[in-house]
């Protein structure tokens, strides 16, 4: 979640790091405020189009960060990686998302 995001929502944004309390994984229903003015179907498959570009260790570890709502050293363990490098993929997989997102946006609006 962006700090633009965080205020729009009211919570607050953090890393999770050991001893700190577990984030709740996201479902299906979650109510997310309107982040632009394109109906939510429209975000859904820029975002579904955004995630097909990432390969396919950067979706699972986004899925089992951000769905399943495991920590990084969890998902390290789950999938040979250390910690640090978990936290730092994800990053960059989150990024690119982000990215891909806007550019598919502005492609499906018709600007460059």
């Amino acid at each position: 979640m962006s700090a633009d995001r965080a205020a729009t929502t009211g919570k607050k944004v953090h890393l999770a790091r050991a001893g700190e309390p577990r984030l709740e994984p996201l479902s299906d229903e979650t109510d997310l405020p309107a982040a632009s003015d394109e109906p939510a179907s429209e975000r859904r498959e820029l975002v579904a189009a955004a995630l097909a570009r990432l390969s396919a260790g950067d979706r699972q570890m986004l899925r089992l960060a951000l769905v399943s709502g495991l920590r990084p050293r969890e998902i390290a363990r789950e999938l040979g990686l250390s910690a640090e490098v978990v936290r730092a993929r994800k990053s960059r997989a989150v990024k690119r998302v982000i990215d891909a997102v806007a550019e598919l946006s502005r492609t499906a609006r018709g600007g460059h």
